[in-house]
């Protein structure tokens, strides 16, 4: 996370297959992705692309959408390094820890 943007860091893979319901927009994204040389086709799998460089997307959804060629809720989907809880559970917990400490 980074100034309310979802960073997907480089060398990171995204799934080469693409859902038929797949949103346009995020096929769209996935395409232009493609054409700029960031995602290009991982060395060894044919299955994965490889993100060239750090990308910065507008919700965890874009991002889970883009990485994973399907529609998926990104707070539910992510989940926290080391943590074992969903992006949607750490949020969650920040908030709460964040309203105790103002109490």
């Amino acid at each position: 996370m980074r100034e309310g943007q979802f960073v997907i860091r480089q060398g990171s893979s995204a799934r080469v297959r693409e859902v038929e319901s797949l949103g346009d927009g995020a096929r769209a994204l996935r395409k232009n992705l493609r054409d700029a040389g960031v995602l290009v086709p991982a060395n060894g799998n044919p299955n994965l692309f490889r993100f060239t460089q750090e990308y910065a997307f507008d919700s965890p959804s874009g991002a889970a959408a883009v990485v994973s060629g399907t529609g998926l809720n990104g707070r539910v989907a992510w989940k926290v390094k080391n943590e074992g809880i969903s992006y949607k559970e750490w949020q969650e917990k920040l908030v709460a820890s964040e309203a105790s400490d103002a109490s």
